[in-house]
């Protein structure tokens, strides 16, 4: 279970903690596809791995190595643009928009991983680092959830 949610939103560790495995699965999509959109993440891994999560389809494992690898690309990305950041050759914003495509991706890797309550926490945990806006991810949880 997902440590990194209980410290910045232990009440939406408790929420979700009751929910069905069908509402996870729920929140788990509607929450990777918004923060996909939201951070306009565009990559055709992205897009398979989301077409295939809302088919409800087991992807192969070749599909899923490509999703962390585009995960690991972005991590990578992220730092060295803060490299770049810290040697005064680009603004801050740069990083924080390289690193909210990484989360982006990360969100769909482990909304990908499992319908379980491990891996939806994960997801929001990454929704809300790539935004910095938990009161908004916090929402769009409760609002999903109905």
């Amino acid at each position: 279970m997902s440590a990194r949610l209980s410290m910045v939103a232990p009440d939406l560790v408790e929420i979700l903690r009751g929910t069905s495995p069908s509402r996870l699965h729920a929140v788990a999509q509607g929450i990777s596809e918004w923060i996909v959109e939201d951070v306009g993440l565009a990559d055709p891994r992205v897009d398979a791995a989301l077409a295939a999560a809302r088919a409800r389809q087991a992807e192969p494992s070749s599909r899923r190595d490509a999703l962390t690898a585009l995960v690991d690309e972005l991590d990578a990305r992220a730092w060295d643009v803060l490299d770049q950041v810290e040697a005064g050759q680009v603004p801050q914003q740069a990083y924080l928009d390289a690193f909210s495509l990484a989360r982006a991706a990360s969100a769909v890797r482990y909304a990908r991983e499992s319908d379980g309550l491990g891996a939806v926490l994960d997801v929001v945990y990454e929704a809300q680092a790539a935004r910095g806006d938990l009161v908004g991810v916090r929402r769009r949880v409760m609002a999903l959830l109905g």
